[in-house]
């Protein structure tokens, strides 16, 4: 008997947690643009903080996963702590609302969202995959809660069991540990509904699973915390965070467990619902007793996990703990994208000049380091990219995926033309040559034009937009025209017997070259901007 009962419970448990992971990834794929709306929305009011917290809860479906993805923003310099704190409150009790939702005896509707969920995948999977998705998830929780709640019934007649549970009962600290380990391996949803199963059976008395919500608020918090070792100290400090709410929210309740339960046992005689509201109201205490003191709360733990000074490293913005999240984690390449762009608008173009015609040392210096940077960079995002296809991607995000491959393959390309022309000014620095003045003005001018179309190109890149990319496309027959422009004149200046026209012609032809290319990969990157890969 002991087996049988095991086995329903363990397949039931399965069939919850199969389920979950289905409707978190149809909700996410559903609302992906509005995830990355919300996340764009995150600013320092600690109200707002709460409602964001409370969204994303809602398309994730898992509190647990918000801070993991907390984690991620932060360690991605996307959030700073202040701002997490309200985010954290606010995911504790959008949580909640997935257990009143699971507190509706719908166990007789399952099949029908099961078979609904089937035939929108069998007959129109192109156009309701996400949605169909949903229905499965939802059938399958709502038919694994109704198998937990019948399937221990046999044990009421084990008098072992029972005096088992009576023991149980009188020790809530191991209760709430047990909890823990549950809600930290499994899904702190999946540990409640497992103690609903238990309550509505008779075999879990109401406090006892009292201290079952309080373990699983506790539980919930620890894979955060394991998936920030490794990142910046503010990372940590967010996953810390929340499991000192969590903690303090236990210590602040548990002591008024028995005036808890009877409280809420005068709202509701339905044990389900009744855990539910616990498991709401525990989180509502929470919120409203940390969050008028969240910036003394964060004071207090940057003293307690103090940062260490650590400076920026490559890649900046990518984070792998967000790749369950596409949506976010293409926004987060994207910027990494951009961060390399920026490098080369910034700095690269900058020092170019300096390090041709003067063959300034620093700005040499400075020209190897950032293609070393990009290189980096490269390497990091692609890895990255390459991560995320082992997720399922909507077709859109697979397109955006591949058009940031292509950007930032450009990008790479365009650093190693800049380390070329470093190697250009060694030779002129080497041979003691030097370019005309009417050759050095050429090339100026025609650096600062590509240098202003590349501008444009990742500004189209960052904006999105299309109108300006074309604007780049269409005027790149002016370079190329330009670039004939230059050789022509140069060589009237070869023919006309200038000497250091003559000595030069080899390197001045170089970097026109060089430069035309640069402008080649510029269109490249706005192409990608309109689709064009």
């Amino acid at each position: 008997m002991a087996f049988e009962v095991l086995t329903g419970l363990l397949g039931g448990l399965g069939l919850f947690l199969f389920g979950m992971s289905l409707i978190s990834e149809g909700l996410q794929k559903l609302a992906a643009q509005k995830t990355r709306d919300i996340i764009s929305r995150i600013t320092d009011n600690r109200f707002l903080g709460v409602l964001v917290g409370i969204s994303l809860t809602l398309l994730t479906q898992s509190s647990g996963a918000v801070s993991i993805l907390l984690v991620g923003l932060v360690n991605a310099s996307l959030v700073n702590l202040d701002q997490a704190l309200g985010i954290i409150l606010g995911a504790g009790v959008g949580s909640t609302f997935t257990v009143q939702l699971f507190a509706f005896d719908l166990a007789n509707f399952a099949w029908w969202m099961i078979a609904a969920g089937a035939a929108l995948n069998i007959f129109w999977q192109s156009r309701y995959n996400q949605i169909s998705q949903v229905s499965l998830g939802f059938g399958l929780i709502f038919l694994s809660l109704g198998r937990m709640s019948s399937v221990a019934v046999p044990l009421k007649e084990c008098p072992g069991f029972l005096e088992f549970l009576v023991q149980l009962t009188e020790a809530p600290l191991l209760i709430t540990l047990i909890s823990i380990a549950l809600a930290s391996v499994i899904h702190s949803a999946a540990t409640i509904a497992l103690a609903m199963s238990l309550v509505e059976s008779g075999f879990l008395p109401l406090p006892a699973a009292f201290y079952v919500i309080y373990g699983a608020n506790i539980g919930t918090t620890l894979t955060a915390v394991v998936s920030s070792f490794g990142s910046k100290q503010e990372a940590k400090q967010v996953a810390f965070s929340n499991l000192f709410f969590k903690v303090l929210g236990v210590f602040l309740v548990s002591p008024f467990t028995k005036h808890f339960v009877s409280f809420m046992s005068k709202l509701t005689s339905d044990p389900s619902r009744l855990l539910a509201n616990a498991h709401t109201v525990f989180n509502m205490i929470v919120l409203l007793g940390f969050l008028p003191f969240a910036g003394q709360f964060a004071s207090l733990v940057r003293r307690l996990i103090p940062g260490d000074g650590e400076t920026d490293t490559v890649p900046r913005f990518l984070d792998t703990q967000l790749l369950d999240t596409p949506e976010l984690a293409l926004h987060q390449a994207k910027k990494e994208v951009w961060h390399m762009a920026e490098i080369i608008n910034v700095y690269m173009f900058s020092n170019v000049m300096m390090a041709l015609r003067h063959g300034a040392p620093r700005a040499l210096a400075d020209l190897e380091q950032k293609e070393s940077i990009i290189d980096d960079s490269y390497r990091a995002v692609v890895k990255y990219l390459a991560g995320l296809s082992e997720h399922t991607l909507t077709p859109e995000q697979s397109g955006k995926q591949v058009s940031l491959l292509y950007v930032c393959n450009d990008l790479e390309h365009i650093g190693d033309i800049m380390s070329s022309l470093v190697e250009i000014s060694s030779k002129i620095k080497k041979h003691s040559l030097e370019l005309s003045d009417a050759g050095w003005h050429e090339i100026e001018s025609m650096l600062g034009r590509v240098e202003t179309r590349f501008r444009q190109a990742v500004g189209a890149f960052k904006d999105d937009d299309g109108e300006q990319a074309v604007d780049v496309i269409r005027h790149h027959p002016d370079i190329l025209r330009a670039e004939k422009d230059l050789r022509y004149s140069h060589f009237l200046r070869v023919v006309s017997e200038n000497t250091r026209s003559l000595e030069t012609s080899a390197i001045h032809l170089d970097i026109t070259d060089n430069l035309l290319r640069i402008d080649t990969h510029t269109v490249s990157i706005a192409q990608s901007v309109i689709g064009i890969i």
